[in-house]
């Protein structure tokens, strides 16, 4: 089915204050598959669907304008959990390479000052750090908690020939014990977005010449890309400003890949509740595509999006102007030509933002 033909019915259900329907009941009605598109329809729900569309306009005068603009002051405490869920598979001729990456961490992030633009510095700790790194049929992995006090965390100390030395399981070990220790600084715009990183530098340094480890063991942590993680935070994906229940708006985002484009991903939501507690619930579709160079060059790879579809949600708080909880699932597959080379590239990601409570 339609994703807006679905959001305009969820709309109207929720203009008329009735009983909303769940996206698992929904989907089960429906018999709907959002990834593939597909979608079963009796002559009954066709007439239900002509019937809502053509009231689509009837309940907007009732709308109520909520208030997404963020809310940051000195002394503000966030925890968070971040998670990334990444499985990639090469297809170049007759072989095929595969590999996954799972993190997860555990933020605190604090408020320490201001600055005369309007911008607002955090501080941000690590209380937790998990990363699994696998690649064929070898496996690195990593786990940390902080210990229990208020003693600080020294970030282990190993100079470059120190790290060569190393073995794959030595070296992924340190790298990441090195940036759990170390604090990191956003810098937060009056938007909400955020506008700089200060540290999380310290897992480039294990990426040596002679080093079994490549940039993708570090995954999400390095600063353009942890930054992108912890965005969502205090932008409400990208809404500026929400007119009421049943608004849209798109967020956009780019992954650069060098001399062959960009990536540019594409989300459009929609708020679907309003509830008592003050919480907006939200979803979007997800579309994928590719903006080629103006003028592509004859040594850089020629990159074709094959497919690039997904799913989003959020959950924001009015109360106090900060997101509750995000998820994203995509599914890319890009077409590489590099030379005589041909790839196939198949990546299936999830990423998840979730405030924590008081006891996690």
């Amino acid at each position: 089915m339609d994703g807006r033909v679905r959001r305009r019915v969820e709309r109207y259900t929720q203009g008329m204050q009735r009983t909303r329907i769940s996206k698992t009941i929904w989907r089960r009605t429906w018999n709907c598959n959002r990834i593939v598109g597909g979608c079963d329809r009796s002559v009954a729900a066709l007439g239900m669907v002509a019937a809502l569309l053509t009231m689509g306009t009837s309940f907007q005068a009732v709308a109520q304008e909520i208030d997404v603009a963020p809310r940051m002051n000195v002394g503000d405490v966030w925890r968070f959990s971040v998670a990334l869920d990444v499985l990639v598979s090469e297809q170049a001729e007759e072989t095929t390479e595969a590999g996954r990456i799972v993190q997860s961490a555990h933020v605190r992030l604090e408020a320490i000052r201001a600055e005369e633009d309007g911008a607002v510095v955090v501080r941000g700790d690590f209380d937790r750090m998990t990363s699994v790194w696998r690649r064929g049929n070898d496996q690195l992995e990593f786990s940390w908690s902080r210990p229990a006090g208020d003693a600080p965390i020294e970030a282990p100390d190993f100079d470059d020939e120190a790290i060569a030395a190393m073995t794959d399981v030595e070296r992924f070990s340190a790298m990441y014990a090195s940036i759990a220790a170390q604090s990191f600084e956003l810098r937060i715009g009056p938007s909400g977005e955020i506008l700089g990183v200060a540290g999380l530098t310290d897992g480039l340094r294990f990426m040596t010449a002679n080093a079994g480890l490549n940039s993708a063991a570090l995954g999400m942590f390095v600063p353009p890309r942890f930054a992108e993680a912890l965005g969502p935070i205090w932008t409400a994906s990208g809404a500026a400003a929400i007119e009421g229940v049943g608004d849209e708006w798109t967020e956009q985002r780019e992954i650069g890949l060098g001399g062959a484009g960009e990536l540019r991903i594409i989300a459009d939501w929609t708020a679907n509740r309003l509830r008592q507690d003050g919480r907006l619930e939200c979803e979007g579709d997800v579309n994928v595509s590719i903006q080629l160079p103006d003028r592509p060059s004859e040594t850089q790879p020629t990159v074709e999006v094959l497919r690039g579809v997904g799913d989003v949600e959020m959950t924001w708080s009015t109360a106090d102007q900060t997101l509750v909880e995000r998820a994203e699932n995509l599914e890319l597959t890009t077409s590489w030509v590099i030379g005589d080379i041909r790839m196939t590239m198949i990546q299936v990601s999830s990423r998840r933002l979730a405030r924590l409570s008081a006891g996690d």
